[in-house]
């Protein structure tokens, strides 16, 4: 008898280091692993987790660019993306460059003010495919916290080496370690390896932002949306 897969989860590609888009490189600017390489990659990698974690997993990419090259245009195209889609999927799955992770976890984190599904950001410090790559392993990381069934995980959050952060309070400290991501302020939410633990009172306090204001987004007509706050927030 087939299993039945209730957790649908989009995957959107920007590109970065886990795509081979490696910031700093000599060589023309060429990646480390060409486009079909990559996508050959990561199906082999999809095909081994959907049927390990029995999920439905879809692939969109909307840009491939390195993430230091990112600009508030680049935010605006993820934000239009999840919400075209709000309604066909449980969970969001974005790979993206670590150089400026931190700064689209704020951007996404403030635009979709009362999300009701989790928004994943993930990356590699080594691009996938290469030896010693984390690539394949927060990927898994990603998606095992999107369907983790003991917590309710909704807005937006980094999950790097073993680190699962609120996505306002992500920063990046170094280029060398696999877990090079640590939260500021305020504690991380979690963490994840073998087994996943999260701090209740850290996630409490993430997920409360999320209704402050309005009723959390049950469908994609609901989803407020505050483009404007993106600039404002972070650039001034």
């Amino acid at each position: 008898m087939a299993k039945i897969t209730k957790n649908r989860i989009l995957l959107i590609l920007t590109g970065g280091t886990i795509a081979g888009n490696v910031a700093g490189r000599k060589i023309k600017k060429r990646p480390v692993i060409s486009a079909n390489s990559f996508d050959l990659l990561l199906n082999n990698s999809l095909e081994t987790i959907k049927e390990s974690l029995n999920v439905s997993i879809e692939v969109t990419d909307v840009f491939n660019i390195d993430s230091s090259n990112i600009l508030p245009e680049n935010w605006e195209i993820l934000i239009d993306k999840i919400r075209a889609n709000y309604d066909d999927f449980d969970a969001f799955i974005v790979l993206h460059g670590t150089n400026t992770m931190g700064y689209t976890a704020a951007a996404l984190s403030f635009a979709l003010e009362n999300i009701n599904k989790p928004v994943i950001l993930t990356g590699a410090q080594v691009p996938m495919g290469t030896l010693g790559s984390d690539a394949f392993t927060n990927l898994v990381n990603s998606i095992r916290l999107a369907i983790w069934p003991h917590h309710v995980i909704r807005g937006v959050v980094a999950v790097f080496g073993s680190k699962i952060i609120s996505g306002v309070r992500v920063k990046k400290g170094t280029d060398f370690d696999y877990d090079p991501f640590s939260s500021f302020i305020a504690g991380a939410l979690g963490q994840i390896g073998r087994f996943v633990r999260m701090s209740e009172t850290a996630l409490n306090k993430h997920n409360s932002y999320l209704s402050k204001f309005k009723s959390l987004a049950n469908n994609a007509k609901t989803l407020s949306i505050k483009k404007g706050l993106i600039q404002k927030t972070l650039f001034h």
